[in-house]
């Protein structure tokens, strides 16, 4: 996919929230595997912003406006006639700002009014928490996105505006995401292989480590579609703990969230690397925290347990204390050594603890990474144990 990120600013030296939005889009679009071919600041000029929209060469534009309404309605004013679209009043715009201004106690002035104009064939991206929208519209093959330089604004439409997401304004019946651990990439082609070998279907794999990205798009919208998903789904339902491009970490947070949980963690061999990536998303989430070092140092925390040989019963029991002691809704207590070749993971709740037997190679300098993210797919399995998907 060719893709354009357009930066306009009437002032050329105040572009550094534009800048982060560029970064903001090229990591997201890099969790999808696509990367950006052009990068291109200016003050916009009809003719300029034109010859790049009508050029064919992107699938995807980004255009990034200011925060001045004034400016970014005389762009999308621009946008509007080159695609020879009439520029009219957006209804769901008009709705969302008129609650925005009632919400917030201000009036819907000129001002307002203005930022309700949008091409007539756009989708609104609009939310009555902002004042101002952005939009998505298309000329010939190529997607336009307008998008205003406000990073919150960004950070709340993300997941609407970049390709393959489920909740992604360019979703259609044709294309899907999985998100799997605990399966190699090798090992994932040689499950799909009818998959891979049917031409209506294009298949892409992300890996990094244990988990991987699988973006599913048909060639042609036929009955048989679904039956394929459905197939895909039954193949890898083991792995499978995503529909959306989430990373394990995110998914954790939406889930504490929503059930609103809270968690404590024990780490040995992980070193801390687990409760980096939670409190990243769920630091409010997160009661208790305990990093050891050796046997010695769990016994002075637990008292009365032998430490000495590490093992299925000792993190079960520890994980029991961990519960008891920090009061948290889920207890996680990772137990292993470099010197042993398995690794304890418990997690548990008042319901009961589950305890997972990992075999590890204590020479891989992925090893810290590893663990801590199969700790997290296997947090996930707790939060979720009711669904069908992991019973």
């Amino acid at each position: 996919m060719e893709i354009a990120i357009i930066c306009l600013n009437q002032n050329l030296n105040k572009t550094h929230t534009q800048q982060i939005i560029v970064e903001k889009l090229k990591d997201e679009l890099l969790k999808i595997g696509e990367q950006v071919s052009l990068i291109s600041y200016f003050d916009f000029t009809l003719n300029s912003l034109s010859k790049i929209i009508t050029s064919n060469i992107y699938d995807l534009i980004y255009i990034v406006g200011t925060n001045s309404t004034s400016y970014n309605s005389s762009v999308k004013q621009s946008i509007s006639q080159t695609l020879n679209q009439s520029f009219d009043i957006n209804a769901d715009c008009r709705k969302s700002i008129i609650e925005y201004c009632k919400n917030n106690n201000i009036s819907f002035s000129i001002q307002e009014e203005a930022e309700t104009y949008l091409p007539s064939n756009s989708i609104p991206l609009t939310s009555s928490e902002y004042q101002i929208v952005g939009f998505v519209n298309q000329f010939n093959n190529s997607k336009i996105v307008f998008l205003p330089g406000n990073l919150s604004f960004i950070n709340t439409f993300i997941n609407k505006i970049i390709p393959n997401s489920s909740v992604s304004i360019f979703d259609e019946n044709k294309k899907f995401c999985f998100k799997c651990y605990g399966i190699l990439e090798k090992d994932i082609r040689m499950v799909l292989t009818e998959e891979l070998s049917n031409t209506n279907i294009t298949i892409r794999i992300i890996s990094k480590r244990l988990d991987s990205a699988i973006f599913v798009e048909f060639i042609e919208d036929t009955p048989h579609n679904r039956e394929y998903i459905a197939s895909i789904c039954e193949k890898l339902k083991k792995f499978i703990y995503a529909t959306d491009n989430i990373s394990l970490s995110e998914l954790i947070s939406e889930l504490l969230k929503i059930q609103k949980k809270t968690i404590s963690i024990a780490e040995t061999i992980t070193m801390g690397n687990l409760v980096k990536n939670l409190s990243k998303k769920s630091n409010q989430a997160i009661l208790d925290v305990y990093l050891f070092t050796n046997p010695n140092s769990i016994n002075r925390t637990f008292k009365n347990v032998n430490c000495e040989n590490y093992s299925v019963n000792l993190v079960y029991e520890l994980d029991n204390l961990l519960l008891e002691k920090s009061g948290s809704d889920i207890a996680i207590f990772v137990l292993g050594s470099q010197n042993d070749n398995q690794c304890y993971i418990a997690i548990g709740d008042i319901d009961g603890i589950h305890v997972y037997k990992n075999n590890i190679n204590t020479f891989d300098d992925e090893l810290v990474d590893i663990l801590t993210d199969t700790t997290m797919f296997y947090l996930i399995k707790k939060l979720r144990q009711n669904d069908l998907q992991f019973s």
